[in-house]
């Protein structure tokens, strides 16, 4: 799991000194959400059926559920670190603002690479290029990645952000939250310890901290196109993740429909039941996840040791007609080619 850095109270000015340095230079999902949902970027199957569970195949089920599982937290990751990489450049020049202009910014990575970043601000008055402190603004940028690698963690592809946020609170106060309206574009993905993947999607992303070192985070999309060891389609997708910057601990709540290529007449729902926990880089150790078919649940838990309990339960009646004692590496991580 990855470190998040977000040093917020610098998010505005961060992303006003980036574009002025840089001058220089030249119908199948059963969920429902209250959230205004994100367009739709993938044509989503319309002749998709529950998966039916049985004695034979929960193992695998559960197997396409993690992958999926940690593919959205890879994504969302990717996302955090995108918005990252776009505002923590130049801050030392912050005091130099003079005006405020449009351009294109490339920039060096720290470990290869590059990125070039356009962008435009508004009041949402809609006057163009007045800066107000005090007036939320809308900040959208199109960055184009180019095997940027930023200690580890490689971006390629493009990502649209639309950012909702007022400058003096953020510069003022260690408590802040913004939204944000996300597309990715073919967005290659490497990380440590995770597996490499290609995403298509469109997200809305929230974030939120009440001390600067608390940091909790809402993503949400509609369809999102996964390319991994397989292809897979999250449906429905929605994501709560608490962490700590100082000791790294994280919890998580995530939902989620999908379907891939193992089979692709039929889709899967899971969710957790009891929040997903871990540290740093690790994977969770604690939580408990349900994998829903239409005539039964498989049951996640994730144990200490990178170890999982996986339970079946037919026609949900409370007894437990299997159960598997395995573990991440063998379940999950080998089909990616994961090295850790």
């Amino acid at each position: 799991m990855k470190q998040y850095n977000f040093a917020m109270k610098a998010l505005g000015v961060a992303v006003v000194a980036a574009m002025i340095t840089a001058c220089d230079g030249g119908g199948t999902s059963k969920s429902s959400n209250n959230q205004s949902p994100p367009p739709q970027t993938n044509p989503i199957p319309t002749d998709l059926t529950p998966v039916v569970l049985n004695q034979v195949n929960y193992t695998s089920v559960a197997s396409q559920s993690l992958k999926s599982l940690l593919l959205n937290d890879a994504g969302s990751n990717a996302l955090n670190k995108t918005v990252t990489i776009t505002t923590e450049h130049n801050l030392e020049l912050v005091n130099r603002v003079s005006g405020v202009v449009l351009t294109f910014a490339p920039y060096f990575c720290s470990n290869g690479g590059s990125f070039a970043l356009k962008a435009v601000i508004n009041n949402t008055n809609g006057d163009r290029i007045q800066l107000d402190l005090n007036s939320p603004l809308d900040m959208a940028f199109d960055a184009q990645f180019n095997e940027c690698d930023q200690a580890g963690n490689s971006l390629d592809g493009n990502v649209s952000l639309k950012l909702n946020a007022n400058l003096a609170q953020l510069l003022n106060n260690n408590q802040y939250h913004f939204d944000a309206r996300m597309d990715v574009n073919s967005l290659s993905v490497e990380q440590p310890n995770m597996p490499s993947f290609v995403f298509d999607g469109a997200f809305q992303y929230k974030v939120r901290s009440d001390d600067g070192i608390t940091v909790a985070m809402d993503i949400l999309s509609n369809n999102t196109i996964y390319f991994a060891d397989e292809s897979y389609q999250m449906l429905d997708f929605s994501l709560n993740k608490t962490v700590n910057n100082a000791s790294q601990e994280y919890i998580y709540f995530v939902s989620s429909e999908f379907t891939d290529t193992s089979d692709p007449s039929t889709y899967v729902s899971y969710q957790t039941l009891e929040p997903l926990l871990g540290k740093g880089f690790s994977l969770p150790s604690a939580g408990q996840l349900a994998v829903q078919g239409s005539n039964g649940t498989v049951f996640i838990h994730a144990l200490e040791q990178d170890k999982l309990l996986l339970q079946l339960d037919l026609n949900n009646d409370g007894s437990i007609d299997e159960e598997q004692l395995t573990n991440w590496e063998d379940l999950v991580l080998n089909s990616f080619n994961v090295q850790r």
